[in-house]
């Protein structure tokens, strides 16, 4: 009987667990990170004030929590980070080759 209740009580902590785990998939992740640098980058105001990616968060539906969360996730292992840096590569060089040849 105890045995049973342990393992009822550990399948209801890891099934919340999962559901409140809010780990940004690494293209989504990506996306993000380059909608940011791209902002940033196009943003008239360069200047050393704090950039306010509020409205990029809110066009994607994240929070800050969950960007936080998923650094701190792909700070666990730098393997995740060279995943995500392929992705955000691939999304680059994709950006790229729609821009018409006359623009670049």
């Amino acid at each position: 009987m105890i045995i049973q209740l342990l393992i009822a009580v550990l399948i209801f902590v890891l099934s919340c667990r999962d559901g409140e785990s809010q780990v940004l998939a690494t293209k989504t992740f990506a996306t993000i990170y380059v909608a940011l640098v791209d902002e940033r980058t196009n943003s008239r105001n360069r200047s050393r004030e704090p950039f306010d990616c509020s409205s990029i968060l809110e066009k994607f539906g994240v929070t800050r929590v969950q960007i936080e969360e998923t650094v701190r996730f792909y700070n666990e292992d730098f393997r995740r980070w060279k995943e995500f840096y392929a992705e955000v590569t691939a999304l680059q060089e994709e950006s790229i080759r729609k821009v018409p040849a006359t623009r670049r």
